[in-house]
């Protein structure tokens, strides 16, 4: 036990090691993922601010219907106005959306943007005469017709350059987005990290505290074989001891053996000569029984007779059968002095002489005459 306990430490002590507070994965994400989710999400709202100004610049390009058709204002002039005005102001434009746009018609004349309009110069201020305002006015709505009739194909493209309002926006907001999780992720290890050095704490504590138990347990089992050691060596020096007085005993013990042995031969004869006596003691009991049974029945015929002689003669007096057995086994000479009493007794109870009163026994008495005594 103490070898494994002394395994388990070494096991513990092997595990430390040092302390990661960012794993390796973390930290390549969040250095990888902010400039990748940058381009991603500049090439989305590119795409998200292309679709939604095409689609309200769908409904503005030609605000000014009426002066197309009265020739006061050309279709290229209309379009750059209401396209640069669209695309210069907002809030897009101030973060930095840029926006390009391509108008062509179905035929592939280009209208926006028109360069002629950039390299010429504006001639609307100088004085003109009416005639040619009107001709003028005329040919224009004429060409803004025939635009129209042809048709118009718009194409628009919204462009966020690197180190504007938004780009700039975008990246701060991924980087600080990607440092809070770092940092989380380093809040996290280290909790994890405290939580594990604790509980190896605790479990260290516990392998000492039962180091410690195994180690008072082992010094408990020194103790406990030195005492039984020299319990065992006692108990074999006792055994030698006794072994060499039961040498010591054995030709005692023989000859006792033997003196033993000739008690037993005589104690045997003893017993049968017992035995053979007994047989002879047990058939004169017997004889003797059959003559006390056989004058017993003598004895009691002879009372009943009495019985039925008392009880014939003395009419006064009542005896009982006990009296008259007794009164059976006396002599001759002895019958004849009972008698006599007995005739007394049944003349006239008073001239019978009473000794003393022997007991009572509820209404009766029982009195001893001086017959007895006689």
């Amino acid at each position: 036990m103490l070898q494994k306990i002394i395994q388990a430490l070494t096991n513990l002590r092997s595990k430390r090691h040092p302390r990661k507070f960012l794993s390796f994965q973390v930290l390549y994400l969040c250095i990888f993922l902010p400039p990748v989710l940058y381009i991603f999400t500049i090439q989305g709202l590119e795409r998200y601010y292309q679709n939604s100004w095409q689609n309200q610049l769908g409904h503005t390009l030609l605000k000014n219907r009426s002066g197309l058709m009265e020739g006061t204002v050309s279709i290229q002039e209309e379009l750059k106005d209401n396209i640069d005005n669209f695309l210069k102001t907002g809030l897009a434009a101030t973060l930095g959306v840029q926006g390009q746009a391509v108008v062509r018609t179905h035929q592939g004349r280009l209208l926006y943007p028109d360069f002629r309009l950039d390299i010429l110069p504006d001639l609307s201020h100088e004085p003109e005469d009416q005639f040619m305002t009107q001709v003028k006015q005329a040919m224009t709505a004429r060409e803004n017709r025939q635009i129209l009739e042809e048709g118009l194909n718009f194409n628009l493209s919204a462009q966020i350059h690197h180190n504007t309002w938004l780009a700039n926006m975008v990246l701060i907001f991924y980087i600080l987005a990607f440092s809070l999780v770092l940092y989380k992720a380093y809040l996290y290890r280290t909790r994890e990290a405290e939580l594990a050095d604790e509980k190896q704490q605790q479990e260290l504590a516990g392998v000492r505290q039962r180091l410690e138990k195994a180690k008072k347990a082992l010094l408990n089992s020194s103790r406990k074989e030195l005492e039984h050691r020299k319990k065992l060596d006692d108990f074999r020096q006792r055994l030698d001891d006794a072994d060499t007085r039961i040498r010591q005993t054995e030709e005692a013990a023989l000859s006792e053996l033997e003196m033993l042995e000739d008690k037993l031969s005589r104690a045997t004869s003893q017993r049968e000569a017992r035995e053979i006596e007994l047989q002879d003691l047990t058939l004169q009991l017997e004889a003797l029984d059959k003559d006390s049974d056989s004058r017993k029945k003598k004895t009691e015929k002879a009372g009943r007779l009495y019985v039925k002689r008392f009880n014939t003669l003395y009419k006064n007096i009542n005896i009982h059968e006990r009296a008259l057995e007794g009164f059976a086994s006396l002599s001759e000479e002895w019958k004849l002095k009972a008698e006599e009493v007995v005739h007394m007794l049944d003349a006239d109870k008073q001239n019978v002489s009473v000794k003393r009163k022997v007991f009572s026994s509820g209404k009766a008495s029982v009195l001893e005459t001086e017959f007895a005594h006689k």
